[in-house]
């Protein structure tokens, strides 16, 4: 445990298994975690192998909502902002049973410009670094404030069920919101988990538990990544194998996923602390 933690962080260490009896399970996930974990000698990014013979999980659909920040200081990571959003899509194309996605991004220029709104994942054209520009600020607050009501209306028009994936990737604090304060959004946050929604928060350059704490995310959803392109990487990597096991899971194993979309494993958090 000693050496896991320290080779991998404690935050890919389930806390259950800090008790005397936890053997068995401790082995499991030190397995998964180091066959998942990038090694620092080898730091590639994490890769998924798509079955779309194990069938297609739960019947209701999925909606994932992908929030992006555009502030300035994501300049250095578009490449790989383009390219981890992008084989995120070729991967859940993959994969059956239905899926549609809403993009939008965030900055102070446009506090929420939506790139694709709610279309099957199967027709959502790859990002371009014409249309991932990094400028201005950080309104997280007012982004995400507003991705929730424009997701409300959506299944109001809709009137069929869907599961709920809401992904934050940011790399700095909030910092110029004008009409969303925190404890508005914690508590439209908290009525929408109540309604089974999932919330999702990948953080660099901050203390992400903290942040996304304050906002009402629950802290198995949450990982620190380090803010460079193969840290990014990592963080588009992880959610990919997290949304793909979801879909893949039956009714009974989502339940329990949407408070621990990541099921114990943080890969971006992993090679956060290994390096």
């Amino acid at each position: 445990g000693a050496c896991l933690g320290g080779r991998h962080g404690d935050g890919a260490w389930p806390s259950q298994l800090n008790q005397i009896g936890g053997l068995t399970a401790a082995v499991d996930v030190a397995d998964r975690i180091s066959q998942t974990a990038p090694a620092v000698t080898n730091p590639q990014p994490v890769t998924t192998t798509p079955n779309p013979g194990e069938g297609s999980g739960g019947d209701t659909p999925v909606h994932v909502s992908f929030l992006i920040d555009r502030s300035g200081s994501m300049g250095g990571m578009v490449d790989d902002v383009v390219g981890g959003f992008n084989e995120f899509v070729e991967s859940q194309k993959k994969e059956t049973g239905d899926c549609t996605m809403t993009l939008a991004q965030f900055d102070t220029q446009d506090p929420y410009e939506i790139v694709h709104n709610g279309i099957p994942i199967g027709d959502v054209p790859e990002l371009t670094r014409a249309q991932y520009q990094p400028r201005g600020a950080t309104p997280l607050l007012d982004a995400l404030g507003t991705l929730l009501t424009r997701t409300d209306q959506r299944l109001s028009n809709l009137g069929t069920n869907e599961d709920q994936i809401v992904v934050v990737f940011t790399d700095g604090y909030e910092n110029s919101s004008t009409t969303w304060s925190r404890s508005a959004l914690f508590q439209a946050i908290e009525a929408r988990k109540s309604a089974g929604w999932t919330f999702v928060y990948l953080g660099a350059n901050q203390d992400s538990y903290h942040e996304a704490g304050h906002l009402g995310f629950d802290q198995t959803n949450v990982q620190n990544f380090r803010g460079d392109g193969m840290g990014t990487r990592h963080a588009m990597g992880s959610v990919n194998r997290a949304v793909r096991d979801y879909r893949r899971a039956p009714v009974s194993e989502r339940l329990g996923r949407r408070r621990d979309l990541f099921d114990g494993l943080k890969e971006a958090e992993a090679d956060h602390m290994a390096r």
